[in-house]
């Protein structure tokens, strides 16, 4: 399994945090479906259910359910979904790549076609680490110095993201918000995640190559890539 779907399927503790059923009338909709991964291991969990992966790019899955539709389309330029027409929405992992300019239409587009009831799901990863025992290695100050400089350049949200968010989607028209913060303590962490956020950095190294299963890596790995 991708190693994003698996870090935060793990993290988290299923695919999703919100109540959804079953049905034949149930649509759920990846936002960013990039490799289709989520997509995929949705549809197989609610096999009744249409699911649909939508993004800009992405990867068609080889061993995908029939239940699962994948589509190019850009939600902040808006999409073929009528309105009021889904269930679920998961938006995740796009913080780096989005313009903050484009955050309001790209959540305005997830709102008009989310039903009366239905729910949005927004799973972001922030880059600033918390260090109450000391400097991080030297992580903090080079993040202080780094990430502003990305943000400027990439014009994306670093600072202040979770504020923002909260703001903007106030602003369109939620109304039931509920702000979830996970911590990770990343070098006292579960083994698994360990073993993916070192998977993480060996794609980073060796990348492009052959794909591997955390689990195939996890059999081999000993070292821990200073987590």
């Amino acid at each position: 399994m991708e190693q994003s779907q698996q870090f935060w399927k793990m993290l988290l503790g299923s695919n999703h945090l919100v109540p959804l059923i079953d049905s034949p009338y149930a649509v759920f909709v990846d936002a960013n479906c990039l490799a289709g991964e989520y997509v995929t291991d949705l549809a197989t969990q609610f096999p009744n259910s249409r699911v649909y992966g939508i993004g800009r790019q992405h990867n068609l899955p080889a061993n995908r359910p029939a239940n699962c539709v994948f589509g190019v389309e850009d939600p902040v330029t808006g999409t073929s979904f009528a309105s009021n027409s889904c269930h679920f929405v998961q938006s995740r992992d796009i913080s780096s790549s989005m313009r903050v300019e484009n955050w309001k239409p790209y959540l305005q587009e997830l709102y008009r076609i989310l039903d009366s009831g239905g729910w949005i799901q927004v799973l972001e990863c922030s880059v600033w680490r918390q260090y109450p025992d000391g400097e991080g290695g030297g992580y903090k100050s080079w993040s202080e110095r780094i990430f502003p400089y990305l943000a400027t350049v990439k014009g994306v949200a670093f600072s202040n993201l979770e504020h923002w968010l909260l703001q903007w989607a106030q602003d369109i028209g939620f109304i039931d918000i509920y702000p979830i913060n996970i911590q990770i303590p990343v070098g006292d962490s579960d083994s698994r995640i360990r073993t993916i956020l070192l998977y993480s950095c060996r794609l980073i190294i060796t990348s492009p190559g052959p794909y591997r299963s955390w689990e195939a890596l996890a059999a081999e790995s000993t070292g821990s890539c200073g987590i």
